[in-house]
């Protein structure tokens, strides 16, 4: 080779050497975080990402460069158990900048014996042209479970795509912890996994499954009370509107009447509470509606006389009184009669006597009985004939004065140190526990007492004392 060729190659290696691109300095980039996107991205938060298998996903890398714009290689793949070896799912060529840049890289699917805890890796590459080799730039793993649609993490009877479908957790069979598990609330029983009392109704789903009452249903015999109600107050039968088979439902007792929805005969007046409220109108709570004296029983059983009204055949004699005196509440013949025929007849007997001297004698026996009436009445009004104010006493025996239920309730707090059971007061006064019920309830909104519920049952108290704390947990948790 003579010296203009050598000079002619010196010259054409030096231009090819000046034309080959260098790559740019490199070693500022970083990855400084990454995250999942797509259909295939069950759940994810600082503590937790979860992928479907077989579901596409797109891992999004942030890259940042503390030189200068460098083209590299980004690329996503799985290690295996000892995190030495690297199964490549997918890379993306991009180009970084030194204000930062994110590089998307697109996953079709996981393999399918890529399930349960995995380690992703990302790894950053410069992408040199030419002969030059690409240099690992850096490298960071992301921990994921890799799930299958299919599959039942938790073994409660639902697939893992159901749990994300009804918002319950797959690691957890019974999600609310109401003793059932997830699979047998949809199955089973229609009942919301994620919510212990379904139906709100202020009973727990498993309770009401235990007692037979329907958990999505709040009031499961439709009587009017809720489930919570008739087990927590009213002592009823949730399962069926009419407790005592008396004609009325439940709720009819309760809110339209006043009765006890687990008394039949609830005053005792041999009427039962279906046939005061629908046949007589009488008052099922009142054992003498229109008090003359005969309960509504015996006006209906024994004297055929209306027990709404004080004196049936208008006689100006209340029906009790006609009873008394030996005349039928529903007759014409009254005891007035009776009286005007006895007073004719001792008239007529004096003045055949003794003509006028007699019926002066008659009239002077009336007035003399007449005038002991009226101290009698009058010392009875008053109290003891020697002028004390104390009450006048029967058989031996002082009247004790009549208090209102209310007041009742307030004397036995304040016998009782300001605080007692509601059930106590059911067990003194002997009273139905509807009626308790809703007479302190009406006394709490009158601001007389307070309610504390302690577990299943009331605590009353006078409104000057502080509340205890209660342990439960829901109204009727």
């Amino acid at each position: 080779m003579d010296f203009r060729s050598l000079a002619a190659v010196v010259v054409i290696l030096l231009f090819l050497v000046s034309s080959t691109p260098v790559a740019a300095d490199a070693s500022g980039v970083a990855i400084e975080g990454a995250s999942y996107a797509g259909e295939g991205v069950v759940e994810q938060n600082e503590d937790t990402v979860r992928l479907w298998q077989s579901d596409p996903h797109t891992l999004n890398v942030t890259l940042t460069d503390t030189n200068a714009s460098t083209r590299v290689e980004v690329c996503v793949g799985v290690a295996n158990a000892s995190n030495e070896s690297v199964h490549n799912l997918s890379c993306q060529i991009t180009t970084t900048t030194v204000n930062g840049s994110t590089a998307s890289v697109p996953v079709e699917k996981l393999p399918e014996n890529v399930t349960g805890d995995q380690t992703v890796v990302v790894t950053v590459r410069n992408n040199p042209s030419g002969f030059q080799k690409s240099e690992l730039l850096d490298r960071d793993t992301v921990s994921v479970q890799v799930i299958e649609k299919d599959g039942d993490l938790d073994s409660d009877r639902l697939t893992n795509h159901q749990e994300v479908e009804y918002e319950t957790n797959m690691s957890k069979a019974d999600t609310d912890g109401d003793g059932h598990g997830d699979g047998k609330e949809v199955h089973e029983y229609g009942t919301d996994p994620t919510d212990t009392d379904t139906d709100s109704d202020g009973l727990r789903d498993g309770d009401e499954i235990s007692r037979g009452t329907d958990p999505t249903a709040s009031d499961t015999d439709s009587d009017g009370l809720t489930d919570s109600e008739e087990v927590n107050e009213y002592d009823t039968d949730p399962t069926v509107p009419d407790t005592d088979g008396d004609g009325l439902t439940d709720g009819e007792e309760v809110d339209e009447y006043d009765s006890d929805p687990t008394e039949p005969d609830t005053d005792g007046d041999g009427l039962t509470d279906s046939e005061e409220a629908d046949e007589y109108d009488t008052d099922p709570t009142a054992p003498d509606t229109d008090g003359d004296g005969l309960t509504d029983g015996e006006e209906v059983d024994e004297y055929d006389s209306d027990p709404t009204a004080p004196d049936t055949d208008g006689d100006f004699v209340s029906d009790g009184t006609e009873v008394t005196v030996w005349s039928g509440p529903s007759s014409a013949a009254t005891p007035l009669a009776y009286v005007i025929v006895a007073v004719g007849g001792l008239v007529a007997v004096a003045w055949r006597i003794d003509g006028a001297d007699g019926l002066e004698r008659l009239r002077s026996v009336v007035e003399s009985e007449s005038a002991e009436d009226t101290e009698t009445e009058s010392v009875s009004a008053v109290g003891t004939t020697d002028g004390t104010d104390e009450p006048a006493e029967t058989n031996g025996t002082t009247e004790p004065p009549l208090i209102t239920d209310d007041a009742r309730v307030l004397r036995m707090l304040d016998e009782h140190s300001g605080r007692l059971p509601q059930s106590e007061v059911v067990e003194r006064t002997e009273w139905s526990k509807s009626k308790v019920s809703r007479l302190l309830s009406r006394m709490e909104d009158e601001d007389q007492i307070k309610k504390i519920t302690i577990g299943r049952e009331n605590l009353i108290t006078h409104m000057s004392d502080q509340p205890l704390e209660s342990n439960d947990s829901s109204v009727n948790d």
